[in-house]
């Protein structure tokens, strides 16, 4: 799928291709959702858990090459550590934020 999204990025704008990957992400999480009500739960959720893992790369491949397009030379190798520390930062204050929530339970 990355090669996919990479191509993408050159045919469409970023806008289009991020709308792209915000719709898979919502229709793979409405996927999952609807599992609940479904008596064969497990195909819908790995049918949900497919279609959520298609809209990674298009998440993944704009932060570098936005980093490309909007930063110079001399700011490039900063700003895209700073992103690509963005998404383990963000899984890690999620984990932390639900494990207080269960704490308090």
């Amino acid at each position: 799928m990355f090669l996919i999204s990479m191509k993408m990025y050159t045919v469409f704008s970023a806008a289009t291709c991020l709308r792209i990957g915000c719709l898979l992400l919502c229709g793979g999480c409405w996927i999952r959702q609807i599992s609940t009500f479904d008596a064969n739960r497990f195909w819908s959720i790995i049918l949900g858990f497919f279609v959520v893992s298609l809209a990674g790369p298009f998440f993944l491949v704009a932060q570098n090459l936005l980093c490309n397009r909007w930063f110079g030379d001399s700011e490039r190798a900063f700003v895209t550590a700073i992103v690509g520390l963005a998404i383990p930062l963000g899984s890690i204050a999620a984990f932390v934020q639900t494990g207080v929530e269960f704490a308090t339970v």
